[in-house]
């Protein structure tokens, strides 16, 4: 039930605010995160996950009704969109003959290490593995003088190798293939460049294949992959400005910011990447 105190938040703030009552444009942002969180535990097929929804509907039902009662109809313009998916919960594949699987960073770290121990004895080469990610130990490379000259390339390229063999793993990706990559790739491998980032980012990214997420529960489910059911949702734009109508037509989320920039005609965000949504206006 937090979507209900979140919404009671809302209609506070459209009230007390006297939101829409001058000429001064109001934007409220809404963050309905119960969805979120009923469905890492449960997955998107459970009933659990249906009764969020419809109760979030009746959560939007009653924003609406305020606006229309308070601001006007049509006088306000609404969208509603997600961030991400969510991948089925890995056992409901199963059940269905559907190959899926739970990728455990902590095994595969440890298994990492006994693998290059075989070659570079007693040493720590793997800092982390989290988020899709391996992260080095840089000082293994800088710091230690029996590793001096040691070449990044040649470890990367030998962990990559092993992690080939590993139940899940579709491929990999060096910080140097993504370093030296065309942002304006498409498909998977153009996504995944397109979340590298020089400063943060790990050494080594690991891609799963369909139906694999990186957790060692083996329970709920995740998101985070480059695959349809993480990436593709809906986003609906509602009111003042808006032409009805609808479209299949791909488009990235980062279109929302110059979309609603043009409908307001105000200048892009100075780090904006997206082009307005053309199909929405009136």
């Amino acid at each position: 039930f937090a979507n209900d105190y979140v919404s009671a938040m809302a209609h506070a703030a459209i009230a007390n605010e006297k939101m829409g009552k001058s000429d001064v444009t109001d934007f409220l942002c809404i963050s309905y995160s119960a969805t979120d969180a009923v469905g890492h535990r449960v997955g998107p097929n459970s009933i659990a996950l249906e009764d969020t929804y419809l109760r979030l509907d009746r959560n939007l039902e009653a924003l609406l009704k305020q606006l229309d009662s308070e601001v006007g109809a049509g006088k306000y313009t609404v969208f509603l969109t997600a961030d991400h998916g969510v991948a089925d919960v890995p056992q409901y594949l199963k059940d269905n003959k559907i190959p899926a699987g739970y990728f455990n960073s902590t095994d595969t770290k440890n298994k990492l290490d006994a693998f290059l121990n075989l070659y570079y004895p007693g040493k720590k080469f793997i800092e982390n593995i989290s988020n899709g990610q391996i992260f080095l130990n840089q000082d293994a490379f800088q710091k230690d003088p029996r590793t001096s000259g040691l070449d990044m390339f040649l470890v990367t390229e030998l962990i990559g190798k092993y992690l080939m063999t590993i139940d899940g793993v579709a491929n990999f990706y060096t910080e140097a293939m993504l370093r030296d990559a065309d942002y304006n790739e498409g498909g998977i491998k153009g996504a995944i460049v397109r979340g590298y980032h020089a400063k943060r980012s790990g050494d080594i990214t690991i891609l799963l294949e369909p139906g694999w997420f990186e957790g060692s529960t083996l329970q709920g489910t995740a998101h985070g992959s480059p695959y349809a059911y993480d990436t593709h949702v809906p986003v609906l734009f509602y009111g003042c400005g808006i032409r009805k109508g609808s479209s299949v037509r791909y488009h990235p989320i980062t279109d929302i910011a110059p979309t609603i920039s043009a409908l307001l005609r105000i200048k892009f965000p100075n780090g904006s990447t997206g082009q307005p949504i053309v199909e929405i206006f009136e």
